[in-house]
């Protein structure tokens, strides 16, 4: 953690100064979703033309967003996953605490980007996935109804027909 900007450690000189500017309202977004939008004023000398304090004023606006899920709900648990080698598939479960449905998602190259999507699933009903023309190890991850997620769990397809 960073708790002196004037450390030895770090080296700072081609850093640019952020003057930040939080909108005081928080937007409701509906379904427990708040949005707050956050201008940054991004400074070249010391100041900005927004401020009209620099020697150089070339320094300019720079807007980003941040939602906020506001909900009390929890993610599903991380999926426990079996392949089947004969079948070809993997058998996937998850519950949700909340008793929210589940869907699963599957990165083929267990790169931890969903390429594939299930349908929703009652929490605690298994799901198959078909991995014909799939190979090695993918991950899958399951994320419930209101779009909370589990952890990732990595799965080996046509090499084991082991509990992962």
């Amino acid at each position: 953690m960073l708790t002196d900007v004037n450390s030895q450690l770090f080296d700072f000189s081609e850093q640019i100064t952020v003057y930040p500017y939080l909108d005081d309202t928080i937007i409701d977004l509906g379904d427990d979703w708040g949005q707050i939008d956050m201008y940054y004023f991004d400074d070249n000398q010391f100041g900005s033309s927004l401020q009209s304090s620099a020697t150089d004023k070339s320094g300019q606006i720079t807007y980003c967003s941040i939602k906020i899920d506001f909900s009390t709900g929890l993610p599903p648990t991380k999926p426990t996953c079996t392949y089947d080698k004969k079948n070809n598939e993997i058998t996937v479960t998850s519950t949700d605490a909340d008793a929210d449905q589940i869907r699963y998602g599957v990165s083929w190259n267990n790169d931890q980007n969903v390429d594939e999507w299930t349908t929703l699933y009652n929490s605690g009903v298994a799901a198959k996935i078909d991995c014909e023309g799939k190979n090695g190890t993918v991950g899958v991850i399951a994320e419930d109804a209101t779009g909370r997620q589990s952890r990732w769990v990595s799965v080996n397809t046509k090499k084991t027909n082991q509990l992962i």
